[in-house]
């Protein structure tokens, strides 16, 4: 096992940061293995109670949106030793579950196909540092009869959103406002490479001028190609499920402050297991260290 090999080796003298790079496992994922190793055993049915209430937290925390998976890794972190089937148990009996996804709704129009840019990208979604590739796309919410359109430029190594905005008109100033909140502590991205699909906004003259300026170099998706932008389309079927399917909304200003909320929550505390159940901002502090 990789954890146990670090752990002899570093009694050897060895640097645990070096032995992580070398081996590729977050360090942080190897300190909270020491932790559980060393933590007393909790597995007894005298803790039903402690384990009922954490499962409680740990969803409450998550914003109702934790399943089992994600519940049972957290609380190995915690220092539980529990097995699924009593998580599940546990949660069922209580009537925890996570959240369920929805269908779709219709996607924008594409610029002609003689346009569009060429897929630098090629799927290409694991990246070694932050800043390399990041991507876009928009997507709708129905608000009392009115379409808000929320714009999200994500970093593909650490799927943290680094900008996003929303509006209720799907025009270049979307993605435009999008990519300005993501470029706002850089004088120049020379070299990044921006992937999206090939929306009628991404190919607009004003969109390709912003990205011209700060020497962003433009990728798009094949024409009706979902999975050529997987990580992005990912994200908006998790934001969806765990927030906006959660409640009708009638007011954007609500919607907008909500939406703002969950960004922060994904960022810095809802873990993600391609992440090695770090968090976006945990696992880009981690890479760019």
């Amino acid at each position: 096992m990789k954890y146990r090999f670090i752990d002899a080796m570093r009694g050897k003298g060895l640097s645990v940061r070096l032995l992580c790079r070398v081996i590729k496992v977050p360090e942080r994922s190897f300190y909270d293995w020491v932790s559980r190793r060393d933590m007393p055993d909790r597995r007894t049915p005298e803790n039903e109670d402690e384990l009922r209430e954490a499962i409680v937290r740990i969803h409450r925390k998550s914003r109702g949106s934790y399943g089992r998976p994600r519940i049972l890794h957290e609380l190995g972190r915690e220092g539980f030793q529990v097995s699924s089937k009593r998580v599940a148990r546990i949660m069922r009996n209580e009537g925890i579950r996570g959240c369920s996804g929805r269908k779709r709704g219709p996607r924008q129009p594409s610029i002609p196909a003689h346009t569009a840019a060429p897929n630098l990208l090629n799927r290409r979604f694991d990246l070694a540092a932050p800043n390399e590739v990041w991507a876009g796309d928009v997507t709708q919410v129905n608000v009392g009869g009115i379409w808000l359109y929320l714009a999200v430029v994500i970093d593909l190594c650490s799927r943290r959103v680094v900008g996003w905005h929303t509006s209720t008109s799907p025009e270049a100033g979307l993605v435009t406002a999008a990519m300005k909140m993501a470029a706002k502590d850089w004088l120049s991205l020379g070299g990044l490479i921006f992937h999206s699909d090939q929306g009628r906004v991404y190919g607009s003259e004003r969109f390709r001028k912003q990205l011209a300026i700060l020497g962003i170099e433009p990728s798009m998706s094949r024409r009706g190609n979902c999975w050529d932008n997987a990580p992005v389309e990912s994200f908006f079927a998790t934001l969806k499920k765990e927030l906006i399917h959660e409640r009708e909304w009638r007011c954007i200003g609500e919607l907008r402050r909500e939406i703002e909320a969950y960004v922060a929550f994904y960022n810095d505390e809802r873990i993600h297991s391609s992440l090695d159940y770090l968090t976006p901002s945990e696992y880009e502090a981690q890479t760019a260290a």
